[in-house]
């Protein structure tokens, strides 16, 4: 009955994959991130960045109903406002468990659009090899290799944020 997130991700990074937790306020409000959870629990991953990425876009792509961090607004739109190469930097770096708040309040509409951008303009067959490479596993922290970007995309990622903020400042 307290406020706080829901979570299945850092649940699973503790061992307990499958379980998901719900403040009872958000599922009395209809506002629960079901879609948003089930991702992390089919779906962990130890760069949180991507991992919420997914989640985020998932929730969105799935018709989930209406929940943080859009509440069912454009995430291109809302990450435009808040969009930046400097913050991009800092979230791919951040490792499962730690929360993506603590680099950017809006971490969560970010990451969400750029996995889209991603999966849109490169292919999932793509985002999922680059997933691939940073498997979670229970208590270990690993964001991940920073040449995997060139590896799986051709280039790096600094260059695939650069044409991300292109996109989304452009209204693509």
């Amino acid at each position: 009955d307290r406020r706080g997130p829901s979570m299945a991700l850092v649940p699973t990074w503790r061992g307990e994959r499958g379980t998901m937790l719900f403040m009872s306020n958000t599922v009395d409000a209809g506002r629960a991130a079901t879609h948003h959870e089930m991702i992390h629990v089919y779906a962990p991953n130890a760069n949180r960045f991507l991992a919420e990425g997914l989640a985020v876009y998932g929730h969105d792509l799935l018709g989930g109903r209406p929940a943080h961090p859009n509440f069912g607004r454009s995430l291109d739109a809302l990450a435009a406002m808040h969009a930046g190469s400097a913050v991009m930097l800092k979230l791919e770096r951040v490792a499962t468990p730690a929360p993506l708040e603590s680099v950017e309040e809006n971490a969560y509409v970010l990451a969400g659009s750029f996995v889209k951008f991603l999966i849109e303009t490169r292919g999932m067959e793509k985002f999922r090899a680059l997933y691939d490479l940073t498997p979670l596993v229970v208590k270990r922290r690993d964001a991940g290799a920073p040449e995997r970007w060139q590896q799986v995309y051709g280039e790096d990622y600094a260059a695939l944020v650069a044409k991300w903020l292109n996109a989304v400042k452009a209204g693509r």
